[in-house]
């Protein structure tokens, strides 16, 4: 990108989003839930959600079938309490069901909404948090075959 532009694209096409801008926003249920350099985010995302999200991406020669994403989306008229995507998180504990979780830093830089990147809240699962496989950049997207 050039100095001096912004834009904001607001798209589900994450291919295309990490082809044309240099920081990324996800949104869950209405919020910020990951902020930072699209490289980071992509790469080695620290917000469960962001995780799962792109575990569901089909990919090139994966050995791995795209993972579903859990449970239900959430209703936006009545959202959960604490931190929004608790319902659907395999990691939540306490606080997430009854707090909700400011911007926390994320490591190589941005932040992320999730009591995980608390490593005082967190303790020990801090630590098992980000060990978190991160995604193959190298691998492709997608995946066309058998096509009449």
């Amino acid at each position: 990108a050039d100095p001096g532009i912004s834009m904001i694209f607001i798209t589900h096409d994450i291919g295309l989003a990490s082809d044309l801008c240099d920081t990324i926003a996800v949104a869950y249920a209405g919020e910020h839930v990951e902020y930072g350099p699209a490289e980071r985010v992509l790469i080695a995302p620290e917000h469960p959600y962001t995780q799962l999200l792109l575990a569901s991406l089909p990919r090139l020669h994966a050995a791995q079938r795209p993972r579903s994403m859990p449970g239900e989306p959430p209703d936006l008229t009545a959202p959960p309490s604490g931190c929004r995507f608790h319902p659907r998180c395999p990691y939540q504990f306490e606080p997430c069901p009854t707090e909700h979780p400011p911007p926390l830093p994320a490591t190589g830089g941005g932040h992320t909404r999730c009591w995980l990147n608390d490593p005082q809240v967190a303790g020990e699962r801090f630590r098992l948090h980000m060990r978190a496989a991160a995604i193959d950049p190298t691998e492709e997207q997608t995946q066309v075959r058998d096509i009449a």
